[in-house]
């Protein structure tokens, strides 16, 4: 039998697990389905490496076409079989399948990437010195990674550590198996002298390090810290990171999602593309969670707890249909018109969603509670709910808050809803009707609270909302010429140059000297430009309806965002906030000022889009696709053919020399010939590993030369050279006892050539 290379396998499996944990941090930029590209690529690649003795090319081919079907299977590929079986629609079949190809090029670049640098790190590790080069480079980088982002990579920095630390001992065998064979076969019969002591170290290390006491100081200080401390500066943390009141360092603020800090807007942030929730809907829609109305100058605050409390109401943990509370009398929606849409909501069970608000389309009708989860993190209370005087328990752990459209879940158990069911009225746009709403009383009290602006807002931000809207005569048109200017005339960015902000006020600075910013800075903007106006107005917060997954799907569409029932994938990157006013006898009516984004509405005259006219669009929208597109889907399938033609050129030329190979094997009747045949497979493998041999040189030249190469061939090449010269020109018949004794001294020699000089 062949004797498995260990040390070899070992490092295929350290060098998976060294990549793995190095691009760990790459997981808060890329989709969740990268990464899980990314992984099993790896784990592909490092299971054949270890496991199929085949010759590279066929290892490579293996692992290419498995990484292929792997996308697939990720992307949920579908393939759209043509309707009838003639000619015009084989064409349009195959012209559709190689259009939706499209979608495979950021997965295959992942993938490939991933494929390739694996490979490369293999061979790269190969050297003690490289590997310590690489150990230093690396743990640099995550350090500084872990110090001036958002991510905490202590955990993968020292699984890197660990896994190149393994290399070196595995490295440090593989040379004493070459330098000293005899010492490495004593080690093989006492594997336990060396593994024994390894596991005592490694275990001793982990235990300590997990049972170190929290509040123990770090007996060194990063180079970083004691540099400023040097410089008699106070280090910075990490523009990712701010400090609460207790002085704990939070690194969540500074991600993007629904829990940052209202009260002071402004600042960049990172995307955070972790899961929160699934969602099963007739339509997509925005998920409103929490309202503010107090604007303080700076961002939004809670104020007035009796109006969210107002004809608040206690539900019961089940199906309920008492979402319909009065609101306050002076909210009139007599004139609305709306569309029912029914949402089965699941959160993930490791969400980082930590609100007490269940999230819904516009305004919630009813709701049931299909499965709960007690959750490990403390739930983030609403400061009005916990600053009441509401009594919670887990009888009626419902609340709803009908003035603001809020429902918040209080269980005094700390469980959760994992997944449940919401019935909204959404509200039909009636653009004609809102242009002859009636105007409210400003003079009435109770609008102050929608109306309210900071004393010192810059006189300025009213002049332009009333330059915005110069030309238009009623409050609808006014607060669209609002949106529309917002949109148009600022560019989106997550990461605005706040250096360029002088005033105190936050969306004066926002229109006048940043101009630039992300949905924070669009929604308050317009809340407040729309205040000036005498319009009531109030800012929401929630997510956008986020990615449909396709699964669903009959077809993988060209366009994954087109809206329409199915499921939706909300991540903690599509949180967002917007812009509700308020028009008598409509309610509130929502708008998005954001630039790039387009919330999914409805207008009273839309039609009802049936499954059929959806297939028609799908039609519509595949021929409408550029040749461009098609050309460049056209060269991913003739690169595809292009290399399954290589490779089966190059099996096609092996085929002959396979089928007389196997062929001779079964002929041979004699223990010479097979000894001769054992031979010269030694040489065909001595020639893939850099030992040549030529056709017009004798066996005993060809192993003079090995000899020469290396030394620690020489016992068993002149062994098999005396049992090659009997088996082939002696006159007697070989024993099986000398074919074994052949057959050991190959597999020594190979063992030998294996191990790089």
């Amino acid at each position: 039998m062949k004797e498995v290379d260990w040390l070899q396998r070992c490092v295929i499996f350290l060098t998976g697990v060294f990549l793995f944990s190095f691009l760990t941090w790459l997981s808060a930029y890329l989709l969740p389905e990268t990464i899980q590209l990314i992984t099993w690529v790896l784990v592909i690649t490092c299971t054949v490496e270890m496991f199929f003795p085949f010759k590279k090319w066929g290892r490579w081919i293996i692992e290419l076409l498995a990484c292929f079907i792997l996308i697939l299977f990720i992307l949920k590929w579908k393939i759209v079989f043509p309707h009838e079986n003639t000619w015009a629609h084989l064409i349009e079949f195959l012209i559709q399948n190689i259009i939706r190809l499209d979608v495979l090029f950021p997965y295959l670049s992942f993938g490939l990437g991933s494929w390739l640098v694996y490979l490369i790190m293999v061979r790269w590790f190969e050297s003690k010195w490289r590997a310590l080069a690489t150990i230093l480079i690396c743990a640099i980088t995550l350090t500084i990674i872990d110090t001036f982002t958002f991510h905490n990579l202590w955990g993968d920095i020292t699984l890197m550590i660990s896994a190149v630390l393994l290399l070196l001992i595995v490295d440090h065998f593989k040379v004493l198996r070459k330098k000293s064979p005899e010492g490495w076969n004593h080690l093989k019969d006492y594997p336990a002298t060396v593994v024994v002591p390894i596991i005592i170290f490694f275990t001793v290390v982990v235990i300590s390090t997990i049972f170190v006491p929290e509040n123990v100081r770090p007996l060194l200080t990063d180079p970083y810290t004691a540099w400023k401390k040097y410089l008699g500066e106070e280090p910075e943390i990490s523009r990712y990171t701010e400090r609460v009141d207790n002085g704990h360092i939070d690194k969540k603020e500074r991600l993007s999602g629904y829990s940052r800090d209202d009260s002071q807007l402004g600042g960049g942030f990172e995307f955070d593309y972790s899961q929160i929730m699934s969602v099963e809907t007739s339509y997509p829609t925005y998920f409103r969670g929490e309202t503010r109305y107090f604007y303080n100058g700076t961002g939004w605050e809670e104020q007035d707890l009796s109006y969210h409390l107002e004809n608040h109401e206690l539900l019961l943990d089940q199906k309920s249909e008492a979402l319909t509370g009065l609101e306050h009398s002076k909210i009139n929606r007599s004139l609305l018109q709306t569309r029912e849409i029914v949402q089965t909501i699941s959160i993930y069970p490791n969400s980082v969603y930590s609100g007490s608000v269940l999230l819904g389309s516009y305004r919630m009708d009813s709701i049931e509670i299909i499965d709960q989860t007690e959750r490990d993190d403390e739930i983030l209370i609403d400061s009005i709910v916990d600053n009441s005087q509401i009594e919670i328990n887990t009888s009626t752990p419902l609340l709803w808050l009908p003035n603001v459209g809020e429902l918040h879940y209080i269980d005094d158990s700390g469980m959760f809803p994992q997944k449940y069911q919401v019935t909204s009225k959404v509200p039909l746009i009636d653009k004609t009707g809102l242009r002859n709403a009636p105007l409210i009383d400003r003079e009435d009290a109770f609008w102050e609270r929608y109306l309210q602006l900071p004393s010192n807002l810059p006189t300025r931000v009213s002049e332009l909302a009333k330059e915005v809207v110069a030309n238009q005569t009623n409050p609808y048109d006014q607060v669209k010429a609002i949106e529309f200017y917002l949109k148009d005339t600022f560019p989106y960015t997550n990461e605005p140059d706040e250096s360029l902000g002088k005033s105190d006020d936050f969306v004066d600075r926002f229109l006048f000297e940043i101009q630039e910013g992300y949905c924070d800075y669009y929604s308050t903007a317009m809340v407040v430009l729309t205040r000036t106006l005498g319009i009531p107005a109030r800012w929401v917060k929630g997510y956008t309806q986020g990615n449909r997954n396709d699964d669903l799907d009959p077809h993988y569409l060209v366009d994954r965002n087109q809206l329409g029932p199915g499921v939706y994938i909300v991540q903690n990157a599509n949180a967002h906030s917007w812009v509700e006013i308020y028009f008598h006898g409509y309610g509130w009516i929502p708008f998005e000022p954001t630039a790039s984004f387009s919330a999914p509405t409805l207008e009273v005259q839309e039609v009802t889009v049936t499954p059929e006219t959806d297939e028609n669009e799908l039609v519509e929208v595949e021929k409408s696709l550029s040749l461009a597109t098609i050309v460049q889907n056209l060269l991913i399938v003739l690169g595809i053919v292009v290399i399954f033609s290589v490779s089966l050129i190059l099996l096609l030329k092996r085929r002959k020399w396979l089928y007389w190979h196997i062929l001779k094997r079964h002929r041979v009747k004699s223990v010479n010939q097979k000894i001769i045949i054992e031979i010269e497979r030694l040489l065909n493998y001595g020639h893939r590993r850099s030992y040549q041999n030529f056709k017009n040189q004798t066996l005993k030249e060809t192993f003079k030369r090995w000899i020469h190469q290396n030394k620690l061939l020489e016992m068993d090449l002149q062994e098999l050279e005396i049992l090659f010269e009997q088996a082939k020109y002696g006159v007697r018949d070989m024993s099986d006892k000398e074919l074994l004794l052949a057959q050991e001294k190959i597999r020594s020699i190979k063992r030998i050539m294996r191990i790089r000089i």
